[in-house]
């Protein structure tokens, strides 16, 4: 029995309010317009994107005064062969958090994180990509806020571009469906618990989700989201959590199922 009713009450009460959506593009795009208009850092800055579960469209309501957390990626010119210790690179953002969030931040394992009163926010700090790439993290495609809710066409295309740009460019949508999507080299991030840098591959984990989530007929966020609430319920202290149990629901889930109940029946309680 599929109880599609009781899924649409269920998933409306554990996703996050249109307020603390709301809050999260306040947070967001407050401090990215920050710092791509800080004069020290524009030199070294690429681009900034969103990651992470709002930007998959897979988190949860948060509980109590819990907060939602949104990450910011930021793509730098700074070399890891120039910075072998990481804190190194990080401390050039420390002048610009200083201005803007004191005390308000602190030095995390591998992102500075800045607590507002309404949202989190985890700035996570890039190494140099290719200058080959450089235009892939500043197309529309990568810098975009939408999310597999909001938008079924999205590609990792030059050509793409959301809807409020595509009225004059009614060819817009062939013209991206045609293109091959970008095959980008992975990022890397401070990891300071190591002392090292880490490979991390943000845009590789927003493709699996857009097209998994396509390919089960737009319910698998909805899918990731019951099993995150379930876990939170019945085993709160356990692993994996974040992407990894994103990605394990996921292999496990059928493709093209017809409602949430259908993906629920995926077997990962040995792995939870």
């Amino acid at each position: 029995m599929e109880l599609p009713t009781y899924f649409t009450k269920f998933l409306q009460d554990i996703r996050p309010t249109e307020n603390q959506k709301d809050d999260c593009q306040t947070g967001h795009k407050t401090l990215r317009k920050r710092l791509e208009s800080y004069d020290d850092l524009k030199q070294i800055l690429v681009s900034t994107f969103l990651q992470g579960s709002y930007r998959r469209a897979t988190a949860v309501r948060p509980k109590g005064d819990t907060k939602l957390d949104v990450d910011i990626i930021t793509v730098t010119r700074l070399k890891r062969e120039d910075y072998p210790n990481p804190d190194d690179a990080m401390d050039i953002f420390v002048p610009f958090l200083d201005e803007y969030y004191e005390g308000k931040y602190e030095r995390q394992g591998r992102s500075f994180g800045i607590e507002l009163t309404y949202v989190n926010l985890d700035l996570v700090i890039t190494s140099a990509p290719s200058e080959a790439e450089e235009e892939v993290y500043n197309s529309q495609a990568v810098r975009t806020i939408l999310t597999p809710e909001d938008i079924d066409d999205w590609l990792l295309v030059k050509s793409w571009v959301p809807p409020e740009n595509r009225i004059r460019h009614t060819s817009i949508l062939k013209t991206a469906s045609q293109e091959q999507e970008w095959k980008t080299e992975p990022l890397w991030i401070p990891n300071r618990d190591a002392g090292d840098w880490e490979e991390t591959h943000p845009l590789e984990q927003i493709k699996w989700t857009w097209g998994k989530n396509a390919r089960c007929n737009k319910h698998y966020v909805n899918v990731v989201k019951a099993i995150k609430w379930w876990q939170r319920v019945h085993h709160p202290d356990d692993r994996p959590k974040g992407y990894p149990l994103e990605h394990l629901v996921g292999v496990c889930c059928p493709d093209d199922i017809k409602s949430v109940a259908k993906g629920g029946y995926v077997d990962i309680g040995n792995y939870c």
